[in-house]
């Protein structure tokens, strides 16, 4: 649990736009790195939010400005509060805030079904990350470019007693 807490405190931390970069200054989640959605903030996931997200953090430049970085989210991070409207989300064929008059007419299909991978975490929830429960995330696919990553000396994981055979 202390290692899951470590992680979403960092991310959560300074009023919810992460910690403050070395190389420029700036929160981690900011509209600077376009990685951040002001307008709508606190919305939660819809076609409309998404689509806002997913575009800021495909448009996100390298820190000279220069080059379009082109990141495509595979996971969508929500508290608890939200996975089930979010899972209905990513499975549902139309979209599910339109509204269907007929078994004939349907509304806008749902460009994000199957899209993106649900993770819900309950620290999300909690009043010691300020009750974001309505607060999300879209996580790249870290095989293809860095996210957030969780390491630990040697691997080993728990804390352990070395005990020495006598030595001089």
């Amino acid at each position: 649990r202390k290692v899951g807490d470590q992680v979403y405190d960092t991310l959560t931390s300074n009023s919810h736009v992460g910690p403050t970069l070395n190389q420029d200054s700036t929160s981690l989640f900011d509209a600077g790195h376009s990685n951040y959605v002001a307008s709508g903030s606190g919305a939660a996931p819809s076609v409309t939010t998404i689509d806002t997200a997913k575009t800021a953090m495909g448009t996100q430049t390298d820190p000279s400005g220069n080059a379009i970085l082109n990141i495509s989210p595979r996971y969508l991070v929500v508290p608890k509060a939200l996975e089930t409207s979010s899972m209905v989300l990513m499975t549902s064929q139309y979209d599910p805030a339109g509204t269907t008059t007929s078994i004939s007419r349907r509304d806008s299909p749902n460009p994000f079904q199957n899209a993106f991978e649900v993770v819900s975490e309950a620290r999300l929830d909690s009043s010691s990350h300020g009750n974001l429960t309505t607060g999300w995330y879209l996580a790249a696919d870290p095989s293809m470019f860095d996210t957030v990553e969780v390491a630990f000396l040697n691997g080993v994981a728990e804390p352990y007693i070395s005990e020495e055979p006598e030595w001089d």
